[in-house]
């Protein structure tokens, strides 16, 4: 089935970033572990205690997108991934148009 298509792209968040808490980051590089290893439910739970002290990080929602995806609770994956396509500004920087186009290719996953 075109599910087993979507785009697993991770983001670790580095140390140097934004301005985040190291709890932020810590949950977000504990929930990519947790994907690496197929354990979508942990992840789930870490990226949403990230989130709540952090919730309009677009990394964060992503990946929250893909945990969701695993589950296959794709109707919560979808939100995910079309809030973080909607943050991205069109004609923004590479990263951002790169992180809008996986966002709205899975959401087109997700909402089959």
């Amino acid at each position: 089935m075109i599910r087993n298509f979507i785009t697993f792209v991770f983001f670790v968040i580095p140390v140097f970033g934004q301005a985040q808490s190291l709890q932020t980051i810590t949950k977000n590089n504990s929930a990519v572990a947790a994907l690496e290893k197929e354990n979508a439910a942990a992840a789930e739970r870490e990226l949403l205690g990230a989130m709540a002290s952090d919730p309009f990080r677009s990394d964060l929602r992503y990946n929250l997108g893909l945990a969701f995806f695993i589950q296959k609770k794709f109707d919560r994956a979808l939100k995910e991934f079309e809030s973080v396509a909607r943050a991205q500004p069109l004609g923004g920087d590479e990263k951002s148009q790169d992180l809008r186009f996986k966002a709205l290719f899975n959401a087109a996953l997700a909402s089959q």
